[in-house]
């Protein structure tokens, strides 16, 4: 997918090159979670253990260890966004 004329991309990964955009002032858009605390998404592995087995889909350990690795970044950039979204509009 692309995204909207003018909309500022903020994310990407390999998979999926349109993680969160920016559009004018008021518009954000998440291809992802980036409230979600590692307890969450263990609670969603929990609940969703097909998902696993999909094409393309890491292993859950896979999972778990950059979920591990990457939470305190992506809270740091969560909160840099909320406060750069709110404070500029």
């Amino acid at each position: 997918l692309t995204l909207p004329e003018g909309a500022e991309r903020l994310a990407e990964s390999d998979l999926f090159p349109n993680q969160a955009f920016r559009h004018g002032p008021s518009v954000l858009g998440l291809q992802f979670h980036p409230e979600a605390k590692p307890d969450a998404f263990r609670r969603w592995q929990d609940a969703y253990p097909g998902h696993y087995d999909r094409p393309g889909c890491q292993s859950r350990g896979d999972q778990d260890a950059v979920i591990d690795a990457a939470q305190p970044a992506q809270a740091a950039w969560f909160d840099t966004v909320l406060s750069e979204f709110f404070t500029h509009r």
